[in-house]
């Protein structure tokens, strides 16, 4: 009981560190091409702050559904680290496809914006 508790910690710390790091690699780059091409604060500050809440609600989401419960009393110590392994897959696989979604839609509007910004 204890160390299932200790792995659901355990992988919900490494979850939104996961996030945290993602959201610092790809904001700087993110703020500084938004404010390049769209000369609106506003509209940077948008689309960063909804980088961020959407990487935190498909985390906290894939956390919830976590369970560690499954294994018995003698399972060995590799049974539990396949168990996180498959944690980290459930929740890491829908964050990477949220920010490479975000990232298409950032292109496309760079795509359909940048020929406006050069008349």
């Amino acid at each position: 009981m204890l160390i299932d508790v200790f792995l659901f910690v355990l992988a919900a710390i490494v979850s939104l560190g996961f996030v945290m790091l993602c959201y610092r690699l790809i904001n700087g780059f993110l703020r500084s091409l938004l404010d390049d091409l769209l000369d609106m604060p506003a509209a940077t500050s948008f689309y960063s702050r909804l980088l961020l809440v959407s990487m935190v609600l498909i985390a906290l989401a894939g956390i919830s559904d976590a369970s560690f419960e499954g294994l018995g009393e003698d399972a060995e110590i590799m049974e539990y680290i396949w168990q996180l392994i498959e944690f980290f897959e459930a929740v890491l696989t829908p964050i990477l496809l949220i920010v490479g979604l975000f990232l298409i839609a950032v292109t496309i509007l760079v795509a359909a914006l940048k020929p406006r910004s050069e008349q």
